[in-house]
């Protein structure tokens, strides 16, 4: 997750140093629903979450641990909002990412793959968000997906989502950056 971070966050500095001169910056939801594989359910997810060897919650503060969610007799057991400030790097603001940035342990290490393979095992959209990392001699092209949490403390149902973070670059000094939230699923807990 660091890695993602100290990308999206060098578009400042890549910016300023840069001077470019056609930034877009820009926030979607044209999300659509999650369907489950044959036989998952809501359970699962669950269950993925809240065991801490596999899913933590992203903490931005320095020093402080990730932990998984927290659920307390069916209920979440914090709350889990809106992140509005913490996807500003620099001049530029990403729009609002809803709910916590999720991790997953089983994200290949060193890579930009922020999904992990146990959410492929539970949704069928998933497998098809492929990263691209394309640098040539004139370009860099980025694409990436990270997943969130939204809900409040002693709610029964959470809202799981999935962005879609694109960064184009050339040498010319243009450049664009679009973030979207592109799926969701309302996830019960009991």
């Amino acid at each position: 997750m660091k890695k993602i971070l100290s990308i999206l966050g060098s578009l400042g500095i890549i910016s300023s140093s840069a001077t470019l001169s056609s930034n877009v910056v820009s926030c979607a939801d044209n999300s659509k629903e999650l369907t489950f594989k044959d036989g998952k359910s809501n359970k699962d997810v669950v269950n993925l979450f809240i065991d801490k060897t596999k899913t933590n919650i992203f903490n931005y503060e320095e020093g402080n641990e990730h932990h998984p969610v927290s659920v307390i007799d069916n209920k979440l057991g914090e709350d889990y909002l809106d992140l509005t400030d913490k996807f500003n790097w620099g001049k530029y603001s990403f729009g609002n990412v809803d709910g916590q940035v999720l991790i997953f342990e089983s994200m290949p290490k060193d890579s930009m793959e922020f999904l992990g393979k146990d959410l492929n095992e539970i949704f069928n959209e998933v497998s098809s968000l492929q990263t691209i990392n394309e640098t040539t001699e004139n370009s860099l092209k980025i694409t990436v997906y990270v997943s969130t949490i939204k809900g409040s403390k002693g709610d029964s149902l959470f809202q799981f989502s999935i962005y879609e973070f694109s960064l184009e670059l050339s040498d010319t000094g243009k450049g664009s950056f679009f973030a979207s939230k592109i799926f969701f699923k309302n996830i019960k807990l009991s």
